[in-house]
């Protein structure tokens, strides 16, 4: 009984949450993910028909959706780690979204058109265009194997745990071509001083980086207070990637 009220007050929280965010922010920026795999776990918002129906009305206004009640996925193992919960511009009422989980609850699902969205407040969550149900485990390897960027596994089976991060901002210590030393930053702005993350400290950059737009971008992190942006950092083969490192003001 006191899990049960424990987990209405954890709802209650994020519903309100939602709330401020559909009153108070618009999408500003949006970053394309692409595609994220990961189980499908359950959504406990459908135990209150009420708070279920007000949080995805919320979502909606806030992603600009026409649906009323969008379709909303939750992940467990997922290959993107800052999104939980990833919406879809598609309505489902309280019952049909039960029909929804009952179906497809801890099936291993692939995304597909994953953006994650940022307002006046922060980010605001992430959305997708359509899903599939994958198959079978080799379905799931096979698709894995063409995104690899080097050679293929050979780690006799072992999953190397290959998965999009984002964008990162962080402050930069010491910027090569082939790699970046930083610390990662908070929401405020200061350095998280111990940061639980997978991808905290070093990071390759791949391509490398020219020598003149080395100097140019060593230039201007210095005049931006050693602020960044880590674009499109990834893990591949258990290492962390960016695509490139990006000035930003303080």
């Amino acid at each position: 009984m006191k899990s049960k009220k424990e987990s209405i007050l954890v709802v209650l929280f994020a519903l309100f949450s939602l709330q401020a965010l559909a009153n108070n922010t618009t999408i500003t920026r949006s970053e394309e993910i692409g595609v994220v795999r990961g189980t499908i776990i359950n959504n406990n918002l459908t135990d209150i028909p009420l708070i279920y129906e007000s949080s995805l009305s919320n979502m909606a206004r806030v992603h600009g959706f026409n649906a009323k009640y969008p379709l909303q996925i939750n992940l467990g193992d997922s290959t993107y780690r800052t999104c939980r919960g990833f919406y879809k511009d598609e309505s489902y009422t309280v019952e049909e979204y039960i029909a929804f989980q009952n179906k497809h609850v801890g099936a291993k699902v692939e995304l597909s058109g994953v953006q994650r969205h940022y307002g006046v407040a922060g980010s605001v969550g992430c959305t997708f265009k359509e899903f599939k149900v994958l198959k079978s485990g080799e379905e799931l390897t096979s698709t894995q194997k063409e995104q690899k960027q080097d050679q293929p596994d050979e780690s006799n089976g072992q999953a190397n745990g290959n998965y999009a991060i984002g964008d990162m901002t962080v402050s930069v210590f010491n910027l090569h071509r082939g790699f970046v030393h930083f610390r990662l930053l908070g929401k405020d702005g200061m350095p998280v001083k111990k940061p639980n993350h997978e991808c905290a400290g070093k990071a390759e950059i791949k391509p490398v980086l020219d020598r003149d737009t080395l100097f140019a971008i060593r230039s201007e992190i210095k005049k931006m207070g050693k602020k960044a942006t880590l674009k499109n950092a990834q893990m591949v083969d258990g290492k962390c990637t960016v695509e490139g490192v990006v000035p930003i003001s303080q």
